[in-house]
């Protein structure tokens, strides 16, 4: 029976059970979020290999969490110019792997990147991006925007990555880099979680991870699962995530997903793979 379900689960996801209704018109040249002041946008891209995060604010600065893999990088620059991006003021690398920073250097040449944030536990000697590097440790606070604050809640040195929450009114996006159910324990037990509302699914929903424990502690309302070629969320994860009454949003299945908030209320914005394919991303 658990079999059937966890497969049932899968499907869901994978195949839609109801499609979602999209919020954005079909044909597709370019989109304005409109956002007002003290208004901000977190876009999770629907790229076919690897993560990449678009914050925006009102200001019309931009911060980028994660740059995909390199074979992503023609739809990571449609989707960077159709959300109307011209100037990346920071990008944070949360994992020094191929599916998170495959795309930084051309980045950084094409769009002025100045800061880019990697983990502490980066001593690559060979890196050199044509922007400054800042190293992150455990516990560090940063503002991204005014308003808009970022913690490193782990540093795991064995990845080469770190998992960071970000701050916003009375939302908090959790940004999960390793999928380690042992790490998610770790985390558990020395960093408050509760008031969690976002959380990004570690490693495209792999089985290590995610587990029942950290979903308790966190008790997010939405969960964000990036996509990867030729691998599909697992069906442990998914069923845990469903038992949880967490809003399931997975890009291979919603397109782009962009979580629009002032500092009291969010909504969810989704751009359909239909809409994305129309334009050529």
């Amino acid at each position: 029976m658990r079999k059937f379900i966890s497969l049932l689960c899968l499907l869901l996801i994978v195949v839609g059970f109801e499609q979602p209704k999209p919020t954005i018109p079909t044909k597709i040249e370019k989109i304005n979020l409109k956002l007002l002041d003290e208004e901000l946008a977190i876009t999770f891209f629907n790229l076919s290999e690897g993560e990449a995060t678009l914050i925006q604010n009102n200001n019309g600065e931009a911060v980028l969490v994660n740059t995909g893999n390199q074979f992503s990088q023609n739809e990571l620059i449609k989707f960077l110019k159709l959300y109307g991006v011209s100037t990346i003021n920071k990008i944070i690398i949360t994992k020094m792997a191929p599916d998170y920073a495959g795309n930084v250097d051309f980045l950084c040449k094409l769009f002025g990147v100045k800061n880019i944030i990697v983990p502490h536990t980066e001593t690559n000697q060979n890196i050199s991006y044509p922007a400054r590097l800042n190293y992150w440790e455990e516990g560090r606070i940063d503002e991204l925007f005014p308003g808009v604050t970022t913690k490193v809640l782990q540093v795991i040195d064995s990845e080469n990555a770190m998992n960071v929450s970000m701050k916003y009114g009375k939302h908090r996006f959790l940004f999960m880099s390793v999928a380690s159910k042992s790490l998610e324990d770790e985390l558990i037990k020395k960093t408050e979680l509760k008031d969690v509302n976002i959380l990004k699914v570690a490693e495209f929903a792999s089985n290590n991870g995610t587990s029942q424990k950290l979903l308790e502690a966190v008790d997010p309302q939405v969960a964000i699962i990036f996509n990867k070629t030729n691998l599909y969320p697992s069906a442990d994860v998914l069923e845990r995530l469903q038992g949880t009454w967490i809003d399931i949003y997975y890009t291979r299945q919603f397109g782009n997903i962009t979580i629009k908030s002032n500092k009291e209320r969010y909504e969810v914005i989704t751009i359909t793979v239909e809409s994305l394919k129309e334009m050529g991303g």
